[in-house]
């Protein structure tokens, strides 16, 4: 790290002055040594204090089935958001505002509605919109028609899985919503920020984490497009513009690894604007990194035949930083950011979880999750 070396430069004049000059010389026999270290940027890795639940979003069909509680806001930058005070608190009672949001967009069932309000009949059975199960010993399953959230709060492991199967009627046309599932985590606030989200003050960003594929089944009913249809698994952490604090965070744009594609074992590295897959597009800066450049032959999903692995742990150890500013610089060639600069940039949010195009059911579990900076402590 260039701060590391920076450090050690300046300790070496300091040892050779202590050896040859008197304090009058410009010594100051008090100065110490800066020290670095890294600090995760995640509140709460083990999910003690619960979740803020989101509602359904935009659905795939709208029906009342799809969307059993209207409260929805718009953020500032034009987003519906689930808003009230609906969470997951392990039936125990929130100790302060959770740290993790579930997002839940276009799956059909809203978890929200824990009277199971408005249901339909799906092949002779009435579906259902939330169930609780305290596993015991601290860990927790949320379940409903289309998916299930299990953590472990002792441990941190978390498991997470989507049945897009649940949500679609028939295989997705264009433009049409897919469904999602995702953990969202945001930090700091303009008057807030702390020093690891700062890019300005680092000069390394890891990403780490444990996986393993414990099931995934194709629903499809009839040949995928591969432009059209997929799952992925996608890890996004997204990078704001803060020209001012009186002006707060006026934009941001996506740095993204797709640590699972039903498609392929790597997947490729993509750059552009979110716009044109669906209704709900953003418009955002996406900047997706090859998965060769996080996995290896040796270290992923797939065997050397090219079939699935199950049930095995993979892990990732990734260094995000140098992809900041690609990202940055393929937005402004892009015509967007201009005139913005890395130390005006902060790693406010992140997001981990699946988006599901096609129709293919999968779970996968996950353990050690962390977003680390390099900074001056």
């Amino acid at each position: 790290m260039k701060n590391k070396i920076a450090a050690l430069l300046t300790i070496v004049p300091l040892l050779l002055c202590s050896a040859a000059c008197s304090p009058r010389d410009g010594a100051d026999d008090g100065e110490k040594e800066k020290k670095y270290e890294y600090v995760s940027v995640l509140n709460d890795r083990n999910f003690r204090n619960g979740f803020e639940v989101n509602g359904i979003w935009n659905p795939i069909y709208g029906n009342p089935e799809e969307d059993a509680v209207e409260r929805y806001d718009l953020d500032k930058f034009g987003q519906k958001y689930y808003h009230g005070a609906d969470y997951f608190d392990y039936e125990k009672g929130l100790q302060g505002p959770p740290s993790w949001t579930i997002h839940q967009a276009a799956s059909r069932y809203p978890w929200h509605d824990r009277g199971n309000t408005v249901t339909e009949l799906k092949d002779g059975k009435q579906t259902f919109n939330y169930k609780f199960t305290d596993l015991g010993d601290e860990r927790y399953l949320y379940q409903n028609q289309s998916k299930e959230l299990e953590v472990d709060t002792k441990t941190s492991e978390f498991r997470l899985a989507l049945k897009s199967s649940e949500c679609y009627k028939y295989d997705r046309a264009p433009m049409q919503e897919w469904p999602h599932l995702l953990l969202m985590q945001s930090m700091g606030t303009p008057e807030d920020i702390p020093k690891q989200i700062a890019v300005k003050n680092t000069e390394s960003i890891v990403v780490s984490l444990d996986l393993k594929l414990n099931s995934f089944a194709d629903r499809m009913q009839g040949t995928p497009n591969p432009d059209l249809h997929a799952c992925v698994l996608m890890f996004y952490l997204e990078f704001y513009y803060m020209p001012s604090v009186a002006q707060g965070f006026t934009d941001f744009f996506y740095v993204g690894l797709t640590l699972f594609d039903n498609r392929m074992p790597f997947a490729v590295g993509t750059s552009g604007p979110d716009s044109g897959t669906k209704e709900s597009e953003t418009n955002k800066w996406v900047y997706n990194i090859p998965g060769t450049h996080y996995w290896s032959p040796t270290n992923n999903l797939y065997d050397m035949k090219g079939d699935l692995i199950f049930n095995e742990w993979k892990s990732i150890d990734f260094e995000v930083y140098p992809y900041i500013s690609l990202a940055l610089g393929d937005a402004q060639r892009g015509d967007m950011f201009q005139g913005v600069t890395m130390d005006k940039l902060y790693l406010h949010h992140m997001y981990i979880g699946f988006e599901s195009p096609g129709t293919y059911d999968v779970d996968m579990s996950f353990r050690n999750l962390d977003i680390k900076s390099y900074i001056e402590v």
